[in-house]
């Protein structure tokens, strides 16, 4: 029997087999971008949204922390929650990518290691996000 994780892998092939890459792309990345309304902005600084960030992929299944290091926060995961499609296909992290993005209202760059297990990493800069939340 398939598992979760495997079902979803299933069905980015198959959404691999009917969108070009850029569609399928843009796909994720507005699948990413409903996740993160889905999830409620959590408003406040950029500590606060970076963290309801990592929060966010923590309830979908990864187990992720925050660390600030001179002009950058990263998230970083020990396990990302879709492991299982990111193995099949790496345009998967275009929809985690877009989702932390709209949760901490700026730029990020992902930076996930897909040696054995992958594992995420986004990278914040404390200069390119907002200072305040959005309405």
């Amino acid at each position: 029997m398939n598992t979760c994780c495997e079902d979803k892998a299933c069905e980015v092939e198959v959404l691999r087999e009917r969108l070009s890459g850029p569609q399928l792309v843009a796909f994720l990345k507005r699948v990413g971008k409903r996740l993160a309304a889905d999830f409620g902005n959590p408003g406040g600084s950029l500590s606060s949204r970076v963290t309801g960030a990592s929060d966010l992929l923590n309830a979908l299944g990864g187990l992720t922390s925050v660390e600030k290091s001179g002009g950058t926060y990263r998230i970083v995961g020990r396990a990302c929650p879709l492991s299982r499609a990111v193995e099949t296909d790496h345009c998967v992290c275009a929809a985690v990518t877009s989702l932390v993005a709209e949760v901490v209202g700026g730029e990020v760059a992902e930076r996930c290691d897909r040696s054995g297990r992958p594992k995420c990493c986004f990278e914040i800069p404390l200069d390119r996000a907002r200072t305040t939340a959005h309405g």
